[in-house]
């Protein structure tokens, strides 16, 4: 969970300060949003090492009304990936979906 604090103001998109958390990825400030930041930085560190590939981003949430959640998911190479990179991208939310 990336909004502890929100959520334990009761906040479901806004983090204690009132930022949507969502909106941020772009560029998030260490010291506004340090669990943003953070994730952020140790994604781009993953990338950049030869050890490891970062194939697929999941932004999981639940919602408030709903007892379903959803996800938001990037295919390699940014949001025009290939077909074949939107069907790998596709096979975790189908196989959750199945349960």
């Amino acid at each position: 969970m990336l909004n502890p604090d929100g959520v334990f103001l009761g906040n479901y998109r806004t983090d204690a300060g009132g930022t949507d958390l969502n909106r941020m990825w772009g560029c998030p400030a260490a010291a506004t949003m340090p669990a943003l930041h953070h994730v952020l930085e140790l994604m781009l560190a993953y990338e950049r090492h030869p050890g490891f590939r970062v194939d697929l981003f999941i932004d999981m949430h639940s919602h408030s009304t709903s007892q379903r959640s959803f996800m938001f998911a990037s295919p390699p190479g940014g949001a025009r990936g290939s077909e074949c990179d939107e069907e790998r991208v596709m096979r975790l939310p189908r196989l959750m979906e199945s349960q």
